[in-house]
């Protein structure tokens, strides 16, 4: 009899659901598999990815015309509830990702749905179903270590510097506790699959200097044992763990979850003098041993810490083929609701002085502004911000989080309005432009990876335009960036128009032409549907005062003054200075230039590699020794490493066609933007870099001063 055929609908296409989709396609075939996320991008995005064409931005919409038979739920925790409730109303079966709910209440109507329905419920508890996990399960009910004492648990990622770089999860800070319920749900559902009848004892958490929680302790106890349960979760450590030891009357067993391996360590009969050495060196060695497997299997390309994900969903869907239960059973799912539900209360109940979830709109508002310039807290905004003040208009800057006081410290400061919230927002991107005239929007994703950027440059731009519309904005300049262009197709030592074709292969390009690329196309969709009058500018790279990076092509810098440049020594960089691109910006926003089309922004006199680091060191900066290596001469290297790579991670890696965009020796044309704004290099290149070195060295000054300043301790003592 042939395999029932399953259609398979992914709800939510962020990483988690690229990280499905990558056990989903060998299983089920693309035609077979269905997208759906309220931002059509990001479906469009993993359907570009996995040569998918089924994509939908709503549930309804989908379940009519694909009709889904499994539905997995991979958005943000606080939608899993009225999405599986939905998917199961429609006839399909669901797996859940984790959190599987917020509350326990919210778990019993699921629960209830699903009796009712008569469908399967899938929790993504993942890693009950790694091998290690299920090898030591079956060691501990054979009892030859005795009876289970205490399992401790411990996992540390760095969110809270994440969150400082802004490449933090968006739902992280959406409800109590969120951080850390992207964790918890994997220990709970180990110690559920380890001990019976587990109940909540004790839970704290503590807070960073910012308020912000930061650790998180806590203990569970067996109500039919004398088993107890630790954890132990920070967020403060850049050193990442993720391990379990459990603790038996005959040894110890300790489970990396990170590096995928456990081992034993048995007590012996030898005395103890003996027995201690012989214990320590059986725990490195196992170690050792331990992590030299991972090492070779991740060489070996069979290293998957997806592993778990694949597992779990062959035995779902087995399950549903057959007409079975879920691998997830709905009692031991409830347990770990419970217990994820019961940590995050008693941790966060009464927290004095921790910061609270971040709600957007709430409280910000403002009287009318002639202006609001997205992205206000980077570079480029906090230099339009000052000379729009400068020209004596009301300025409304939008940035993602709080700033210092001191960001924005300039004399016209009391026409300036800080609105603090995220563009992938909606209804925060209609506050920010409520009662303005114009629009500068420079927000964009410049770090994380291409789930990340496409949502928080696409969706933010994509949410930023429907609030243009709404609030009736007169004008809105549009900040793009040369590096949608086709540069594998530059001649060679040719210009670079305004209307060359842009890049044909954004997703080999990397995250950051993707999704400047398709916000552009938005942005221009946009500007040819509606009466706004939008001007869209395309600045080379931005450098000056505030800017650290050196002025060159990819390079490695090897101890403070020797640098290895891939490159041409004699190439000329799309500079421009931020003085001359906040030129240019200005112009756009007071020139009537209807349907004049994207305008390239680069300086007219930027100096070669070569030559810029020879004037660094005339005007009395630091001197470098470089070494400049042809790109084409590093091609055969990269392409073994490529390929190498690739094997290893699973992956298609273009680091090739990365580097073959960079060959070219081309300059960019300004014509349209001389000829349209009237712009032109106001700062020439040398007069730019002696401003720049000035700032540096100020900047150098007072942090050198600052270290030799005495601190309090150092004066008392």
């Amino acid at each position: 009899m042939p395999e029932q055929r399953l259609k398979i609908a992914i709800v939510g296409c962020g990483k988690m659901a690229a990280n499905h989709l990558d056990k989903v396609v060998q299983m089920v075939p693309p035609s077979d598999i269905a997208l759906c996320d309220i931002e059509l991008v990001k479906a469009q995005l993993l359907g570009e990815m996995y040569g998918i064409s089924n994509l939908y931005d709503s549930m309804s919409g989908m379940a009519e015309a694909f009709r889904p038979d499994i539905y997995h739920i991979v958005t943000p925790p606080a939608s899993h509830k009225q999405l599986a409730l939905a998917s199961m109303q429609a006839g399909g079966h669901v797996y859940i990702e984790k959190p599987v709910c917020l509350t326990s209440q919210d778990f019993a109507e699921l629960k209830q749905a699903a009796v009712d329905c008569g469908r399967l419920v899938c929790a993504g508890h993942q890693r009950i179903f790694e091998k290690e996990v299920m090898q030591i399960r079956e060691l501990l009910q054979k009892k030859t270590l005795g009876r289970v004492i205490h399992l401790q648990a411990y996992d540390s990622a760095p969110y809270l510097e994440m969150e400082d770089r802004g490449i933090a999860k968006g739902w992280w800070t959406n409800f109590t506790g969120g951080m850390f319920l992207d964790l918890l749900p994997h220990m709970m559902s180990v110690f559920n699959a380890l001990v019976d009848d587990l109940r909540f004892e004790h839970a704290f958490v503590r807070t960073d200097s910012r308020k912000r929680p930061a650790e998180m302790h806590g203990i569970l106890c067996s109500d039919s044992s004398a088993v107890t349960c630790g954890f132990h979760i920070s967020f403060s450590t850049k050193f990442v763990q993720n391990y379990f030891q459990i603790e038996c009357e005959k040894g110890i067993i300790v489970l990396n979850c990170r590096n995928r391996f456990w081992y034993v360590v048995k007590k012996s009969k030898l005395p103890d003098l003996v027995e201690r050495l012989v214990t320590a060196y059986s725990a490195a060695s196992r170690l050792a041993l331990g992590n030299s497997r991972s090492i070779l299997s991740l060489f070996g390309g069979k290293y998957d810490p997806y592993e778990g994900i694949g597992a779990l969903m062959e035995r779902f869907y087995e399950a549903v083929r057959k007409g079975n239960g879920s691998p997830t059973p709905m009692p031991a799912v409830q347990r770990i609701v419970e217990l994820c539900e019961q940590t995050i209360r008693a941790s966060f109940d009464g927290l004095a002085g921790a910061k609270k979830p971040v709600v957007a709109v709430a409280g910000q508002q403002f009287d009318e502004a002639d202006v609001l310039v997205t992205g206000a807290g980077g570079f480029i905004g906090r230099h339009l911000v000052q000379r729009l003040l400068n020209q004596g208009m009301t300025v409304r800057a939008m940035v993602r989080h709080t700033v210092p006081e001191n960001h924005f410290a300039f004399p016209n400061r009391d026409r300036l309005q800080v609105c603090v919230g995220d563009l992938t927002t909606p209804e925060f991107a209609v506050l920010a432009c409520r009662g303005v005239r114009s629009v500068y929007h420079l927000a964009a994703a410049t770090k994380g990876d291409i789930f990340s950027q496409t949502e928080s440059t696409c969706v933010g731009t994509q949410n930023l335009l429907a609030a243009v519309k709404e609030n009736n904005v007169d004008r809105l300049v549009y900040v793009s960036s040369v590096s949608i262009l086709d540069q594998t197709n530059f001649p060679g030592h040719g210009k670079v128009g305004d209307d060359f074709p842009l890049e044909a292969y954004p997703l080999k390009r990397g995250a950051y032409t993707y999704s400047k690329l398709k916000a552009e196309a938005m942005v221009r969709t946009f500007a040819a549907e509606h009466k706004i009058r939008t001007v869209i500018l395309r600045p080379g790279i931005v450098w000056g005062p505030g800017s650290e990076s050196l002025l060159l092509e990819t390079n490695f810098k090897l101890g403070s003054r020797l640098l290895i440049v891939l490159g041409r020594a004699g190439k000329r960089l799309p500079l421009v200075y931020v003085d001359n691109l906040v030129d240019a910006l200005i112009k756009a926003g007071d020139a009537d230039v209807p349907d004049s089309g994207p305008m390239n922004i680069v300086d007219s006199d930027s100096s070669t590699q070569r030559g810029y680091l020879n004037l660094i060191e005339e005007m009395g900066g630091k001197r470098y020794t470089a070494f400049f290596i042809p790109i084409s001469l590093t091609l055969p290297l990269f392409w073994v490493a490529e390929k190498a790579l690739g094997f290893i991670l699973k992956k298609r890696l273009n680091v090739c066609y990365q580097l073959k965009s960079k060959r070219n020796c081309a300059s960019y044309s300004t014509e349209r933007a001389q000829s349209k704004l009237g712009w032109r290099t106001r700062v020439p290149f040398s007069e730019a870099l002696m401003q720049y070195l000035e700032w540096a060295n100020a900047k150098e000054q007072r942090e050198a001063e600052a270290l030799a300043r005495p601190t309090a301790n150092s004066v008392a003592g």
